[in-house]
């Protein structure tokens, strides 16, 4: 049987089949019965579906066990292969719910279901389930594949492939339907989807309180999903305390999305200290390391939220997450915490390099003029990673400009020298770092607290219009801004050097000034555009 088997090539490998007529000859009742399943496999995998479906038919009574079991469940796999011809795009196989063969396709629920009957826990129990929910798919059925899944999801065992059956539901149910779910976990799903689209207005309390017959012995999962809806279509974190009742620690993933919830419920409404009480006593018992970030993520929130940023790297408090702290340092770090991370033994080589390189930063275009020349020659292993940059040599071209060192040392003097800035200008272009406080997360978000850095961002936009307008910048330096600020927008119009965009009409103003007034320059001669 085995070597039948292996010679029985499917009709769409392309190849032929080479299975022996040899063994119709046999004598025992038990070898005629092989013989006649493999003549039905043979036809099944070569798409003669109607020649298969009578051979597994012939077997309904067999005397073997093994072979009686699989015809009845090979009828109903035979029949829903029937039902699929069509339904597949020639061109990648993507099945679409769109099979024809409706006659077949109810034939195949009907034999898939009578196998089910026979054998609960048969040999391909767990196939056949999953031929059911092909079935329902195929017939655009949303109710019944819905049921489908529930029973599924409800009957869950080691041997499943969890993964699977959760994409199979994304793909194949959750992205399409079109109605509402009446299982509780599948409709829960739904229900969450909406609460993360742009559909959210539309979600009323009254919308959610039909769904209760269909939570009815999930009644946590229902208050749950009645304070998530409160909290982000309402914005009434209070109310969302509220219908989340008293906290309840337990293992489950309800467990931790309600006290997630919670946390946020907190810091929303400006309880920081019971945010920051609530995110500590839930650490230590969490088992993913996820859940631990997720928690971490809250706990930096509320303090950079309360003002007590600190805490995030004081030893004593110190979150694990390197990710976390590598946000606080980009965007709200001020100085002192830096200069804590750059010296810290605990800080990962990417966080130190990063606190080393943000410090001289903001440094240096905030005007620390001072701080930037002492922090320079104390930091160790400036040389190494972004920090690099600030070795910087000058330039002679197009504008001549010495070391940053030396240039830092102007601005010291006079903060206000139209050399000096243009030079740090210079820095900030040909180290391509203007896009480096450009991007800054939202209010609610981890690093979209106010800054604790003294000082305004840095943007070469701004500054050339300052210089330009300013009636004590000499004509060098100013031709130098008009050119630099017509090139901020070339060569597709779009501001490259931060600040607020300029019109047109100001930047062919600026064209015509530095044409006109300064034509004797190399930047007015080389300049043919402005955009």
């Amino acid at each position: 049987m085995t070597e039948t088997r292996n010679q029985t090539v499917p009709a769409c490998s392309g190849g032929v089949s080479h299975s022996s007529e040899s063994h119709a000859n046999l004598a025992s009742l038990a070898a005629k019965d092989f013989n006649t399943y493999l003549q039905g496999a043979k036809a099944f995998y070569e798409g003669a579906f109607d020649e298969a479906k009578i051979r597994f038919r012939l077997l309904a009574k067999s005397e073997n066990a093994w072979v009686q079991e699989t015809a009845r469940y090979m009828i109903g796999r035979t029949l829903l292969n029937k039902a699929q011809i069509g339904a597949f795009d020639s061109f990648d196989q993507t099945g679409e719910p769109r099979a024809s063969d409706k006659a077949s396709l109810g034939a195949s629920e009907t034999e898939i279901k009578a196998y089910l009957t026979a054998y609960p826990a048969g040999r391909y129990a767990i196939s056949a389930r999953g031929l059911l929910r092909r079935i329902y798919w195929l017939g655009a059925d949303e109710a019944r594949l819905s049921a489908e899944y529930g029973w599924q999801i409800a009957h869950l065992t080691a041997s499943m492939d969890v993964d699977d059956l959760v994409e199979e539901i994304d793909s194949k149910y959750l992205r399409a339907a079109k109605d509402q779910s009446h299982e509780p976990i599948l409709l829960a799903v739904q229900d969450l989807m909406r609460l993360r689209g742009s559909s959210r207005p539309k979600f009323s309390a009254a919308d959610i309180e039909a769904q209760a017959p269909d939570f009815a012995g999930h009644e946590e999962l229902f208050a749950f999903l009645k304070a998530a809806r409160a909290y982000y279509v309402d914005g009434e974190p209070d109310v969302a305390l509220r219908l989340l009742g008293p906290p309840q620690s337990g293992p489950s993933y309800l467990d931790f999305s309600r006290e997630m919830l919670r946390g946020q419920a907190f810091l929303a409404s400006g309880q920081y200290q019971a945010a920051i009480a609530h995110w500590r006593a839930l650490l230590p018992n969490l088992a993913q390391p996820w859940q631990s970030e997720a928690v971490e993520l809250g706990l930096a929130l509320s303090w950079e939220r309360a003002g007590t940023l600190n805490k995030v790297f004081l030893p004593e408090t110190r979150v694990a997450s390197s990710r976390i702290r590598q946000i606080l340092l980009s965007h709200t770090a001020g100085p002192i915490l830096l200069r804590m991370a750059v010296d810290d033994p605990k800080s990962t080589p990417d966080e130190r390099n990063l606190a080393r390189f943000v410090l001289l930063f903001k440094e240096a275009t905030r005007g620390q003029y001072a701080n930037f020349l002492r922090d320079l020659a104390l930091i160790k292993n400036v040389e190494a990673g972004q920090a690099a940059a600030f070795l910087w040599r000058g330039a002679s071209e197009p504008y001549q400009c010495p070391a940053l060192k030396e240039v830092i040392g102007e601005l010291l003097a006079n903060n206000r020298d139209p050399h000096g800035l243009l030079c740090l200008g210079e820095f900030v272009r040909t180290a391509e770092l203007d896009a480096f406080e450009s991007f800054r997360p939202k209010p609610d978000e981890l690093g979209g607290g106010e800054s604790i850095f003294p000082g305004e961002p840095f943007s070469r936009g701004e500054l050339y219009k300052r210089l330009i307008a300013d009636p004590s910048t000499p004509d060098r330096e100013r031709a130098y801004a008009l050119y630099r600020a017509i090139n901020c927008y070339a060569p597709t119009g779009a501001n490259r050097c931060g600040g607020t965009d300029v019109e047109l009409s100001q930047r062919k103003t600026w064209f015509n000034m530095l044409k006109s007034r300064y034509s004797a320059t190399s930047w007015a001669q080389g300049l043919k555009y402005y955009w």
